[in-house]
């Protein structure tokens, strides 16, 4: 497991040091240089490919916006607790076509139509995507062992080879492999 550390925060003293993340640029450099670093002292135990990247609440956001940047690279996600507008119809979309294969959201039951629509869109990328309900009707998520194990559970379907999705458009619509469909052309 890799984490950011971010940067420190300015309400709590040097003696208490505590973090958060900064930008998004400045997660994905911070991020991409941990992950350089452990492969060249650690490379021999760890495995190449695509890793699984995860976020909670801001870092869901960071994740999902770092993913969209490469998401052959970082083409599983967890994400609990992102906002909306980390995960938009339009990633949606792409996520798959551009090389993702698997996205998790887990969020609070009052979030859940919301976040399986973004799940249905997702797969119709060619991404598998589910999701999956935290916590208890209004009670903020956290990850208390009855989330954990919700988590848990879910991991082997997140960490498992994936077959080559077919991929649709929003509607539903199958697309071809190599992009967007063409539009017809317009009789003048």
């Amino acid at each position: 497991m890799l984490c950011p550390r971010g940067v420190a925060r300015a309400d709590f003293t040097a003696t208490d040091p505590r973090y958060t993340f900064g930008t998004v640029d400045d997660t994905a450099r911070e991020l991409r240089a941990a992950l350089a670093e452990l492969k060249r002292r650690f490379g021999v135990y760890v495995a190449p490919g695509p890793v699984v990247f995860s976020g909670y609440e801001l870092g869901a956001d960071h994740a999902a916006f770092i993913a969209a940047q490469e998401p052959s690279f970082f083409s599983r996600l967890l994400l609990i607790e992102p906002s909306s507008a980390s995960w938009p119809s339009s990633q949606s979309a792409l996520f798959g076509r551009s090389g993702g294969k698997r996205v998790l959201f887990a969020v609070a039951p009052a979030r859940g139509d919301e976040f399986r629509l973004r799940a249905v869109l997702t797969s119709r990328s060619g991404a598998d995507s589910r999701t999956v309900l935290l916590g208890n009707g209004g009670a903020p998520v956290t990850l208390e062992p009855p989330n954990r194990r919700l988590l848990i559970q879910n991991w082997a379907w997140l960490t498992a080879p994936t077959k080559a999705a077919a991929i649709e458009n929003l509607a539903g619509n199958a697309l071809a492999a190599g992009g967007p469909l063409e539009p017809p052309p317009i009789d003048k």
